[in-house]
């Protein structure tokens, strides 16, 4: 079956196509997990969006977006965020899995993830305070973190991208 999309689906498509592009021919692979993930979440949600549920499912997500990046919130199970939305944690495993293709966890590391290369870019925090505001206990568990998913440590990103 062929889907064929709205518009706006199409031309953030290009868009990300050409993001990833630039990204691949200047050597820089941090970002482009990031715009492949988005990329997912816009297929998924265009072809579930029909769906009588559909809506809810979303509010559900950006609900749980909201509490993973919250600077008052800091839960330290999944079993606490999924409790937070009133489902289940295979519920929220669930939702997850068909919006964005990855599980609660995934979908949680990948934000905190995305977030983290905004402040080290864009921000003068320090690592330490990066990994704090981002929930981590223990900056070092946050920069293995980090390098196992960006493939460049936090310190040499930071380097790099910083403006």
């Amino acid at each position: 079956d062929e889907v064929e999309l709205n518009p706006r689906i199409r031309e953030k498509n290009k868009e990300l196509y050409e993001n990833i592009e630039n990204m691949i021919n200047k050597n820089v692979t941090s970002g482009i997990e990031i715009d492949l993930s988005y990329f997912y979440s816009l297929i998924s949600e265009e072809m579930h969006e029909g769906e009588p549920d559909h809506k809810e499912k979303s509010t559900l997500l950006s609900q749980f977006k909201e509490l993973i990046l919250s600077k008052n919130i800091k839960f330290q199970s999944m079993d606490q965020y999924a409790n937070s939305l009133h489902i289940s944690l295979s519920s929220l495993n669930d939702l997850c899995q068909k919006l964005v293709g990855s599980s609660a966890k995934q979908f949680l590391l990948e934000l905190k993830i995305a977030e983290a290369k905004r402040l080290l870019v864009y921000s003068q925090l320090s690592i330490s305070n990066i990994a704090y505001h981002l929930g981590f206990e223990d900056a070092s568990y946050f920069s293995r973190i980090f390098k196992k998913k960006v493939i460049l440590s936090p310190s040499v990103f930071l380097e790099r991208f910083r403006r």
